[in-house]
């Protein structure tokens, strides 16, 4: 057998076998160190496309040529090292041609440098998401004035009229009555109003004729449940008279008559008689109401009556007031009111029309919504009234609640008459009830109508007077039937809510 066929000895051929296995794991460490070569200037060759696009963008220092340069040398240093971890540092080769080629064709081979990539162009900036502010609660308003026109508007309060839904939300009625705003809307009210007023307020013709003379008498007091009310420095319009009564009194008088203001009040009165309040409602009343009325050619005048009343009622004020218009001023007609009272439309000329057709014998007076609509809550009558009753507007015996049944009754149903299309507004949430109810009276009522309605025919039949005549257009006839009408309004006033206010 040649010596070529032999077998190797088993020493040879072990270590033929672990010069082999080294060689391959060498191999592999020279792969894997290619690998971390070729990502590392993978990423510096990123880093320089960025440090190049960012020089370009912000004009930076760096020449244009100094990116390449960095990147020939990171390729240089990579194929040095990529050299040495391909070189065989085991030169003996003889004991295995084949492998000695195959590292020959790798140590020959061109290193496999990785294509450069592109530069990414720079993202576009991109505006922030946009956010939607979070809605915020409506601001409350900035003064007691703007709530309370809030609050009105929210709750479709209408002065004197309704509520709305106000009545209904405590906190908000509350509210309501804490800023005074049942005031400070019709206040409001009241300043348009009084320029509309002024604006169409016809100009009276002069004449040298006598004009019919008119007392609007009203007793007024401060005097009120747990004290006195106290107006306000340059406040007047604090009490009702001065807020509802004399404004509504200029916007609706009219021509053809001469007016007479009557305010009659206690003895002992904290701001009447006491205090200041005859000179400053004089000061006021010229200026407010007498100087744009005696523009238009109307003659208005202010009169007080101070009245000793014991009993603290408004019965003694009233017949002292009337008393004094009737025979000290001779007015031609008495309107009895409240110092609460507003006049919404004009009155003057359909009560004395009214009053012509029953011969001047007769009462009539005003729609109130806010009391009894069954009776005269408010009365205007010609002076033949006075002169019936021996100079007394209503019965001596009556001081409060029942005068009012009375007049209504007295002339019956032919003589008593009321105009749908006259009304007032009865303000009594103002002030409140500034009198107790003497309910004694009520079993007098009956008897003084009865006495009364006997007069009456009696002046009639004396001077031969024709019967009433049809009432004008929008007045009706009416009386009080019985007095179980009189336990109803009883019933009614008991049971009643102020007016809004």
């Amino acid at each position: 057998m040649p010596q070529s066929a032999q077998a190797a000895p088993p020493s040879a051929l072990h270590a033929a076998r672990c010069r082999h296995a080294v060689r391959q794991g060498l191999k592999l460490l020279a792969v894997v160190v290619l690998a971390v070569v070729v990502g590392v200037s993978v990423l510096d060759q990123r880093r320089v496309s960025q440090r190049n696009v960012r020089s370009h963008v912000f004009s930076s220092s760096h020449p244009p040529g100094h990116a390449r340069r960095e990147e020939t040398e990171a390729r240089k240093a990579n194929k040095a090292a990529g050299d040495a971890a391909f070189a065989d540092d085991d030169d003996d080769d003889d004991d295995d041609d084949d492998d000695d080629d195959d590292d020959e064709q790798m140590e020959r081979a061109p290193m496999p440098w990785p294509t450069p990539r592109p530069t990414p162009a720079p993202r576009p900036a991109t505006a922030p998401p946009t956010h939607r502010p979070t809605p915020r609660p409506a601001p409350r308003p900035a003064g007691p004035e703007e709530e309370c026109f809030a609050l009105q508007a929210t709750h479709g309060v209408k002065p004197a009229m309704t509520w709305g839904t106000l009545d209904r939300n405590p906190s908000s009625f509350r509210r309501w009555k804490e800023l005074g705003c049942g005031g400070v809307v019709e206040r409001a009210a009241n300043a348009a109003a009084d320029a509309a007023a002024d604006a169409a307020r016809e100009v009276c013709p002069k004449s040298a004729d006598p004009k019919p003379l008119i007392a609007v008498c009203s007793g007024t007091t401060t005097r009120q449940k747990g004290g006195w009310i106290t107006p306000r420095p340059g406040h007047l319009e604090d009490l009702a008279a001065f807020q509802y009564l004399l404004p509504s009194f200029k916007r609706t008088a009219e021509c053809g008559f001469r007016y007479l203001v009557v305010l009659a009040y206690d003895v002992g009165d904290q701001f009447w008689d006491r205090g200041d309040g005859v000179a400053r409602a004089r000061a006021w009343f010229e200026a407010s109401i007498a100087t744009p009325l005696a523009a238009a050619n109307m003659d208005v005048e202010l009169r007080f009556v101070k009245v000793d009343n014991a009993v603290k009622k408004p019965g003694p004020v009233f017949a002292a007031m009337t008393r004094a218009a009737y025979a000290a001023w001779k007015a031609d007609y008495i309107y009895r009111v409240n110092d609460d009272t507003e006049f919404k439309t004009k009155w003057a000329r359909p009560f004395v029309n009214a009053l012509a057709s029953m011969g001047n014998v007769g009462a009539v007076g005003p729609l109130c919504r806010q009391g009894n609509t069954a009776i005269l809550t408010h009365d205007f009558t010609h002076r033949t009234h006075m002169d019936i009753f021996d100079g007394a507007y209503y019965p001596p015996e009556l001081s409060d609640w029942w005068m009012d049944d009375w007049i209504t009754g007295v002339y019956g149903s032919l003589r008593t008459l009321m105009g749908d299309r006259v009304e007032v507004i009865h303000h009594t949430g103002k002030h409140g009830q500034r009198y107790a109810v003497d309910f004694a009276h009520e079993k007098l009522v009956k008897q003084l109508i009865a006495a009364g309605h006997a007069r009456v025919e009696s002046f009639v039949a004396a001077r031969d007077a024709p019967p009433p005549g049809n009432p004008p257009p929008s007045f009706r006839r009416f009386r009080l039937k019985s007095h179980g009408g009189f336990q109803r309004r009883r019933r009614l006033r008991a049971a009643g809510r102020d007016s809004v206010s």
